[in-house]
């Protein structure tokens, strides 16, 4: 079965085609590159899938349901991690992950327990309860990756790679996910996708 496919998906901005009839399948367990130069629809194929914008025409399907129709069951088989590392300075890291777990809906009986479990996988017990203003851009990326822990059925991890940040997504992207009994399902370079069983 493809977690991830597309018949046709077409985004228009105006005269401007961003996407033109794209058809992809991506099945379980492959690894699959989206290359290509800068303005090359990539970040739209990607937003396109996460329900973030609505196709012009054609059709994709996530974990198996439609974009478009079944937007709500897409989200709530994916995770979200945007490509600009997007946490709360105002906030301490606990509480930054509090908020995600309510965002996706954990038991508050599990919230403690799944917080804890991701601050330890990314050696951030000791800076939980300080501002998150205060971190340097690796921790912060490493309190993105924690937030993974807070989603039930599936991530989807975006952000650029580089060389700073390279060891912390293999040890977020292979260990803690297989820490939490799933594997990773599609992978695009430039943007992280994880689609998890």
């Amino acid at each position: 079965m493809d977690v991830i496919e597309t018949s046709a998906l077409t985004r228009r901005f105006g005269d401007l085609t961003a996407v033109d009839g794209l058809n992809l399948g991506v099945g379980e367990g492959e690894v699959f590159g989206l290359l290509g130069p800068n303005d090359a629809g990539k970040t739209t194929v990607i937003k396109m899938l996460t329900t973030l914008l609505p196709p012009t025409s054609g059709q994709a399907k996530v974990a198996g349901f439609d974009v478009q129709r079944k937007a709500a069951r897409v989200r709530a088989a994916i995770g979200y991690v945007p490509q600009l590392v997007s946490v709360d300075g105002t906030l301490t890291g606990y509480e930054n992950l509090l908020m995600s777990a309510r965002l996706y809906c954990v038991p508050r009986s599990e919230r403690k327990a799944r917080i804890a479990a991701g601050l330890e996988f990314v050696g951030l017990e000791e800076a939980a309860h300080r501002k998150v203003a205060g971190y340097s851009g690796g921790m912060m990326r490493r309190l993105v990756g924690s937030s993974l822990k807070m989603s039930c059925h599936s991530e989807r991890c975006e952000e650029s790679r580089s060389a700073s940040g390279r060891i912390d997504e293999e040890k977020i992207g292979a260990r803690f996910l297989a820490s939490l009994g799933m594997t990773a399902r599609f992978c695009a370079a430039l943007h992280w996708i994880y689609v998890l069983q």
